[in-house]
């Protein structure tokens, strides 16, 4: 009897035998002690390489990932967004921004104030899902209705206008923003400009204004065309001082100097006072230019010599 109980006991001996032997082997196959995974870590046996002691179960297992500043000397994962550095869990800096652009429409962004547009919506940049109608209060060009503008209003307060009203500020004469009616002009500020009433176009043609004929000129001027041109200039109708004349109201100074016997003379300034010199007859306003005998001029005397 004592011989059959034995012999019944046998086969359990061998397999915890063999069990025994894996264990070994298992602890030993880096080399070196230590305790793979699901193995006990509480009787000094150090867990293998990027395990980790889990005190509640008394094993070694893989350690879940290790956030920013953690530990990872022993192999451990960082968690996503971070990166072993030193043996030190380190959060990776994120890709700079251009410092001097915006974002456009369609791009990835994290923050508003990274979009042209400001607004960031869903992780891409885009309008917002509203716009600011005319006449309210905003902050950029494109967050306005029908195309506005985000300009400051005469009292410097942001707005969205289709156009620079009257009184709203512009950047200089140049700038075609202003509503119809008014047009960007300094404003007497220390150089600043504002869209101011338009001053009415005259109702003639000024000196050096452009022309087609002569009745787009005003009273005295002509249309002066060049040759082969369609369109001149506005200049005056009258000869000026020294150009060749017959009367006097070929003259633009009103005074058409023709010696005794000549059938022409020259234009001269506007007719002197009595006691001015002069040198004809017509330079005098009483039309008698006292020469003495042998002399080239003289001076203008009040009546006419009989």
């Amino acid at each position: 009897m004592p011989r059959a109980r034995w012999n019944r006991g046998l086969p359990l001996v061998v397999a915890l035998s063999l069990v025994a032997t894996a264990c070994k082997e298992a602890a030993t196959a880096e080399g070196a002690t230590c305790a793979p995974a699901g193995n006990p870590c509480t009787g000094g046996l150090a867990c293998c390489s990027g395990l980790t002691c889990d005190a509640t179960a008394g094993a070694c297992v893989a350690p879940g990932c290790v956030d920013a500043s953690g530990s990872c000397a022993n192999g451990e994962t960082c968690c996503s967004g971070s990166a072993c550095l030193d043996g030190t869990c380190t959060r990776a800096c994120p890709p700079a921004l251009p410092v001097t652009l915006c974002l456009a429409n369609g791009q990835a962004c994290r923050l508003s104030a990274e979009c042209c547009a400001g607004a960031c919506d869903g992780g891409v940049c885009g309008l917002p899902a509203t716009c600011i109608p005319l006449a309210e209060l905003c902050q950029f060009s494109e967050q306005c209705c029908d195309h506005g503008r985000c300009v400051p209003d005469r009292d410097e307060i942001l707005r969205c206008f289709a156009c620079m009203s009257e009184g709203a500020r512009c950047s200089g004469a140049g700038d075609t923003t202003c509503c119809a009616g008014t047009s960007c002009l300094p404003d007497g500020n220390r150089g600043k400009y504002a869209c101011v009433a338009s001053p009415p176009p005259p109702l003639c043609g000024m000196v050096g204004m452009s022309c087609t004929v002569n009745g787009d000129c005003c009273s005295g001027l002509g249309c002066e065309i060049p040759p082969g041109a369609t369109s001149g200039a506005c200049t005056p109708t009258c000869a000026g001082t020294g150009s060749s004349c017959t009367v006097n109201g070929d003259c633009c100074s009103g005074s058409c100097a023709v010696q005794p016997g000549a059938t022409s003379g020259a234009c001269t300034p506007t007719c002197v006072q009595a006691g001015a010199s002069c040198t004809v007859n017509g330079e005098c306003c009483s039309g008698n230019c006292a020469i003495p005998a042998g002399a080239t001029s003289g001076a203008c005397a009040c009546s006419s010599s009989t």
